[in-house]
C-alpha cells in the first residue's frame, strides 16, 4: 500500500526565496542596527537635553566599582541613542493626540492651552506636601545667615519670593489641582513672623492678583512671570527699600511703556518636545522709559525669576550680581545699599534650602574697607621714605622713587612685611596702588587661602585681612613688565 493510499499527505514543494529578498532583509537589519549607532556618534559632543532641561550623562572614568561603571556607560549610551529625539517627539505626539494627556508627570495640561509644572512640584500645586518642622528650621537658618551676610557689608537685606504661576492663575488649572492652603510659603511666613520678625520678606501675591486686570502677568506656556508681573514685583522692592532710603521715589507706571513681544516664552512647552504644537498670540509687555537716575547700589542674588526684574530695578538701583568671595580687595568698589534675594516659590517644596549659608567667621570678605575704618587705631602707616621698610622679591623689581615704591624691571614682585615687624599682626591692611599701563593682578596670601583682584590702569585702594605677616604679590598681565607703584600702606588693629 502506497503512502498516499495510507492517508499520508503529499509534501508541499517549497519554492526557493528570491535572493533580492534576502539582501533587502539584510539591508534593513543593517540599517536598523547601524543607523542608531551612527546617530550616537553624532551626539558624542552633546552635553544637555533642552527638552528635558537636564545635563546628559557623561562617559565614566575607569576605576572603582565595575557594576557602577557599567550602569554609567549604559546611561551615557541611552542619552545619545541615535534617533532618540525623534522617538521622544513621537511619544509626546501620541500621548497628546490619542490619549489627551501629558506624556510627562512634570508637566500639567491646564485649561485654555495653559501649561504648568507638575512632578516634584505637584505637591506644592495641590498643597499636599507641607514643610516639616526640620525643613522650616533649616530655611530660617539659611535666610538668617544671608541677612547677616548683608549686614556685614553694611547693606540691608530683603527676600522676594516670586509666586508660582498656579498661585496667581489657578483658574487655568485642571480639576483637582487647585492650591490648598497652607502652602509652604504660608508656613514660612508664619514661622518667620514668630522666630525672625525683623527679617524682611516681600509677599507680592495680593499685589499680583490685583494687577491681573492690567495685562498678562505670567506666560501661558512658561513658568515665569512676564515683564508686567516683574514690574509689580519691582514696585514692591522699591517700596521695601524706602524704609531704609526714604529719598527713593515710588516706582510709577508712567516710567514704563507698553510694547508687544514678537514671541512668547515657552520653557514648559519645550519639556514636551513638541513646542510647535502649542501656540499663543504675542503678549503685551512693559519696558522702562529712559530717564536720568540717582542710583543706589543693589546686589541681586537670583534664580531665573529675577532676570525680568532687573530692567525695572535699574530705574532706582545700580544692579550687579554678587562678587565672588575671592575678589573683594578693592575698597573703591562701593558696598551695596541693599541685598535682594529673589527666589521662586516652588523651591520651598524642596527638602533642603538652596540658599548657601555664610558662617559669621567667613564674612571678612565683605566690603573690607568698612572693617578697616571701624578697626581700633592706626598701628602702622608707611608713605614716602618709610616705604623702604617693605621687602621685595626680586629686590630689583621695587625701588623707592619720588616718595613712592616703584614696581618695574620684572613681570612679578612679592612685597612683604615680616612677622619681625612689631606692628604687624592680626588686623586690616590698606594699600594705595597706581597702575599706569596694562592690567595688573594683585594677590594677597591669607590664613584661609589666597585672595586676588584684577586692576585696570588707574588709582586703586586695596583693603584686606592680615594675620601674622603682610604678603602682597603684583603681576603684570601677558608677561609684560610691571608698571605700577605703591604710594601708601597702612595697618590697623583687629
Amino acid at each position: 500500500m502506497s503512502r498516499h493510499e495510507a492517508g499520508t499527505a503529499p509534501r508541499a514543494e517549497v519554492l526557493p526565496r528570491p535572493l533580492w529578498l534576502d539582501l533587502a532583509l539584510l539591508v534593513l537589519l543593517g540599517l536598523g542596527v547601524g543607523l542608531p549607532g551612527l546617530g550616537t556618534l553624532t551626539q558624542l559632543d552633546a552635553t544637555r537635553s533642552e527638552s528635558e532641561k537636564r545635563p546628559l550623562a557623561t562617559w565614566p572614568s575607569l576605576g572603582g566599582d565595575s557594576r557602577l561603571w557599567r550602569i554609567a556607560v549604559e546611561a551615557y549610551c541611552n542619552d545619545r541613542f541615535g534617533g532618540r529625539a525623534a522617538l521622544v517627539h513621537a511619544h509626546s505626539q501620541l500621548h497628546l493626540d490619542l490619549l489627551g494627556q501629558s506624556p510627562l508627570d512634570r508637566v500639567v495640561l491646564g485649561r485654555d492651552g495653559w501649561l504648568y509644572y507638575g512632578d516634584e512640584y505637584a505637591g506644592g500645586v495641590k498643597g499636599l506636601r507641607p514643610m516639616t518642622p526640620e525643613r522650616l528650621a533649616a530655611w530660617v537658618e539659611a535666610l538668617d545667615a544671608r541677612r547677616h551676610f548683608a549686614e556685614a557689608q553694611g547693606a540691608n537685606y530683603a527676600l522676594l519670593v516670586g509666586p508660582d504661576k498656579h498661585t496667581i492663575y489657578p483658574e487655568h488649572l485642571p480639576p483637582g489641582f487647585a492650591p490648598r492652603p497652607p502652602t509652604p510659603f504660608d508656613q514660612l511666613l508664619e514661622h518667620l513672623a514668630r522666630e525672625r520678625p525683623d527679617l524682611v520678606v516681600l509677599d507680592v501675591r495680593q499685589a499680583l492678583r490685583r494687577a491681573k486686570g492690567q495685562g498678562p502677568l505670567y506666560w501661558p506656556l512658561d513658568s515665569h512671570w512676564t515683564s508686567g508681573g516683574a514690574f509689580v514685583a519691582a514696585q514692591a522692592v522699591v517700596d521695601a527699600a524706602r524704609r531704609w532710603h526714604p529719598e527713593l521715589a515710588p516706582l510709577e507706571r508712567a516710567e514704563v511703556e507698553q510694547v508687544t513681544w514678537p514671541q512668547t516664552s515657552n520653557d514648559v512647552a519645550c519639556l514636551l518636545a513638541v513646542p510647535e504644537r502649542f501656540g499663543h498670540a504675542p503678549l503685551p509687555g512693559l519696558v522702562p522709559r529712559p530717564r536720568p537716575r540717582a542710583l543706589l547700589p543693589l546686589e541681586v542674588w537670583s534664580d531665573s525669576f529675577g532676570e525680568a526684574l532687573l530692567p525695572f530695578l535699574g530705574l532706582r538701583f545700580a544692579c550687579h550680581p554678587p562678587l565672588p568671595l575671592e575678589q573683594a580687595l578693592r575698597a573703591d568698589q562701593p558696598p551695596p545699599a541693599l541685598m535682594l534675594d529673589v527666589l521662586v516659590e516652588r523651591k520651598l517644596a524642596l527638602d533642603a534650602p538652596p540658599l548657601p549659608t555664610y558662617p559669621t567667621g567667613t564674612l571678612i570678605r565683605v566690603a573690607p574697607a568698612l572693617r578697616f575704618k571701624s578697626s581700633r587705631g592706626r598701628r602702622l602707616a608707611l608713605s614716602g621714605a618709610d616705604l623702604a621698610r617693605v621687602q621685595a622679591a626680586p629686590a630689583k623689581a621695587a625701588d623707592l622713587e619720588d616718595g613712592a615704591l616703584e614696581l618695574s624691571g620684572a613681570n612679578s614682585v612679592t612685597l612683604r612685611l615680616g612677622a619681625a615687624e612689631e606692628t604687624v599682626g592680626p588686623g586690616w591692611a590698606q594699600v594705595e596702588i597706581e597702575v599706569r599701563e596694562r592690567v595688573h593682578r594683585v594677590e594677597v596670601r591669607q590664613a584661609n587661602g589666597t585672595r586676588a583682584d584684577v586692576l585696570p590702569p588707574g588709582a586703586h585702594v586695596l583693603t584686606f585681612r592680615v594675620e601674622e605677616a603682610l604678603e602682597l604679590r603684583v603681576t603684570a598681565a601677558g608677561g609684560s613688565p610691571l608698571t605700577a607703584r605703591i604710594t601708601r600702606l597702612e595697618l590697623r588693629g583687629p
